[in-house]
């Protein structure tokens, strides 16, 4: 099984009772095909920076879950059969629900031998090369 994240939006003119019905028809599909629901984050109402579908205001909300790779096509299908679902975004997400640490400059295995000099020696060698 992996890992998901799937995020919703519905118009704000939906009433709570299809927002449950929604939530539910969901939960439903993933409890019949295997999956495990790990998290129900609250509907939040948000205002969009442009339309859906002509909505501006719209109530937005997350479900975490497992399920096979497989089934996660047919997951698809029951959303978008669903006409109150203006958008929706579906993410593999790891377990543990951080990112995995990467550095950014890769570190080289073997260290550099760093020669240190004295300022008398740079100011001979300066005026070695300047001819003075």
């Amino acid at each position: 099984m992996k890992y998901y994240e799937f995020t919703y939006l519905v118009s704000s003119e939906t009433s709570e009772s299809d927002l449950r019905e929604i939530r539910e028809q969901i939960i439903g599909f993933l409890q019949e095909t295997g999956g495990l629901l790990n998290e129900i984050k609250s509907v939040s109402k948000n205002v969009l920076g442009y339309p859906i579908k002509g909505k501006k205001v719209v109530f937005m909300n997350t479900l975490n879950f497992c399920l096979n790779p497989e089934k996660i096509k047919d997951f698809e299908k029951i959303i978008k059969l669903n006409n109150k679902i203006l958008r929706y975004l579906i993410i593999s997400s790891q377990k543990n629900e951080e990112s995995p640490k990467v550095s950014r400059k890769p570190e080289s295995k073997e260290k550099k031998s760093v020669q240190k000099v004295e300022l008398k020696e740079i100011e001979k060698k300066l005026d070695e090369i300047l001819g003075e």
